[in-house]
């Protein structure tokens, strides 16, 4: 850690979810999406579009991000 870092803790206790997923060694996101779809296949979840264009955004600091139309 440095001066520029902040750290969060959290000042409840870990619940049932959080457990499960540090026993199932859930550390990414594609890891926690694969397990909630399994889990809970039976309801509905995410959504899709489609993408119909992508357009360079170029921001004020000179880094371009990606626009998703």
């Amino acid at each position: 850690m440095d001066e520029k870092s902040i750290t969060y803790k959290s000042i409840s206790s870990p619940r049932r979810i959080h457990k499960q997923l540090v026993q199932e060694r859930i550390t990414t996101m594609d890891k926690l999406l694969r397990f909630i779809t399994k889990k809970f296949h039976n309801r509905r979840c995410l959504g899709t579009r489609q993408i119909l264009a992508e357009e360079d955004e170029i921001q004020k600091d000179g880094r371009i991000f990606k626009k998703v139309i």
